[in-house]
């Protein structure tokens, strides 16, 4: 089964566009209007998503927060921030955040070659759960 790619944007030409060039290379894409509609198609998809592409500035959810809540229930999704100029101020910071940032405008070649790499990405470990202690206190003692 080909990568699944989801992209999230408010505007609806941009999603009608990125997703053709994507389909157009062999990719199975999902669109979402916004962050809060990119972190529910994850959800229901169950695992199928393995490249999240993002606006970092969208309605309801922004692109920054999108990524945290991924990292923390869908930790095996590359999540790719779509920015309008991020070395402008920003650019490294939203690097750590993400496993990659697209400058825009980007063209056909860019976005593949930004979605290639985050497949190729080293795949990412559940968080481990930590064990946490718990201590009776007996007679005043722990």
């Amino acid at each position: 089964m080909p990568p699944t790619v989801l992209f999230a944007s408010p505007c609806a030409e941009a999603r009608a566009a990125v997703c053709a060039a994507l389909e157009s290379a062999g990719y199975l894409t999902l669109a979402a209007a916004d962050g809060a509609e990119a972190l529910e198609l994850v959800r229901r998809e169950g695992g199928r998503v393995d490249v999240a592409l993002v606006e970092l500035v969208m309605p309801r959810m922004g692109g920054l927060v999108v990524t945290g809540h991924l990292r923390d229930f869908a930790s095996q999704v590359a999540v790719l921030l779509d920015c309008g100029n991020p070395a402008g101020g920003g650019g490294p910071a939203l690097a750590r955040r993400a496993d990659g940032v697209l400058q825009r405008p980007f063209d056909r070649v860019e976005l593949l070659r930004a979605v290639g790499q985050g497949l190729s990405r080293p795949q990412q470990r559940p968080k481990p759960v930590r064990a946490v202690r718990i201590f009776r206190t007996v007679a005043g003692r722990v």
